[in-house]
């Protein structure tokens, strides 16, 4: 997993904390939540239902919103999965930053993601690949992105993250896909 969707993840945990302090006497939790609140059911029960509410947006390079989705509910279990391994490390650390851990489980999966409605065969996958290698077209982006799919098993947030940028925050050499 890349440091870029841990960041995201938890900085929607951080947007939850961010509301409720924002509602004052109103609100349950804030920034001066412990650990130990953090690991209530009543904590992860309130970020659900938050959560649920709150579009996932891409701003682009003036803050402003371009895209916007409702949230799935896959994409709050992984940012409580996410929340849970940073209580975890708290109560793991030495010295422990917390004696608590979390009470609560992220839903499963099957509970929590749509169901595929259908899997493509060798046969379809071939035909997409041809179309999208036709000469004198212009599809180097879609055999690309079919390319990396393949490459990561076809899971959307891992191709994503595939950057050809030079300057990638991947640490060392951007991949080279090539079309």
């Amino acid at each position: 997993m890349s440091a870029d969707t841990i960041a995201g993840r938890l900085a929607h945990v951080v947007a939850f904390l961010d509301a409720e302090q924002a509602l004052g006497a109103e609100g349950r939790f804030g920034h001066a939540t412990s650990c130990a609140a953090a690991c209530s059911s009543v904590f992860v029960h309130a970020f659900r239902a938050w959560s649920r509410l709150q579009p996932v947006e891409w701003r682009n390079g003036k803050g402003e919103v371009t895209v916007s989705r409702i949230r799935s509910p896959a994409a709050t279990e992984a940012s409580i999965a996410q929340l849970i391994a940073v209580l975890n490390h708290a109560a793991n650390a030495e010295p422990p930053r917390s004696d608590k851990r979390p009470i609560y489980k992220p839903l499963p999966a099957r509970q929590v993601q749509r169901q595929r409605r259908t899997r493509i065969g060798v046969d379809e996958l071939a035909k997409m690949f041809a179309y999208a290698a036709e000469p004198d077209r212009q599809r180097g982006s879609l055999h690309a992105f079919l390319v990396a799919s393949v490459c990561t098993i076809a899971r959307p947030g891992a191709v994503m993250d595939i950057s050809v940028a030079p300057n990638a925050s991947n640490g060392g050499p951007a991949p080279q896909l090539s079309t």
